[in-house]
């Protein structure tokens, strides 16, 4: 699904080479690994965001900024589970 997902962010974002990944420790590597994998087999650079606790968001997004990346993916986690809005 990453690679599918990275693939789409890069036609949409036209000269897109650094792309931050959000993901949660605590659930282990192997989504970061195959997000990683698929950033490479597209070309992108790939700036892992590592968090534990809903405390170390705004940390993880000041280093998105520092380094100058030009997209997010956020990877699977309760931690870093969207809101819903307008429905249940």
């Amino acid at each position: 699904m990453s690679g599918k997902l990275l693939q789409l962010l890069k036609e949409g974002v036209p000269g897109l080479t650094k792309v931050a990944v959000l993901w949660d420790e605590t659930i282990g590597r192997n989504q970061l690994d195959a997000t990683a994998g698929a950033a490479r087999a597209v070309g992108l650079t790939l700036k892992p965001l590592s968090v534990r606790r809903a405390q170390d968001l705004p940390g993880a997004f000041g280093t998105a900024a520092r380094e100058r990346v030009t997209g997010l993916v956020v990877l699977t986690s309760p931690l870093l589970k969207l809101p819903r809005f307008g429905g249940r």
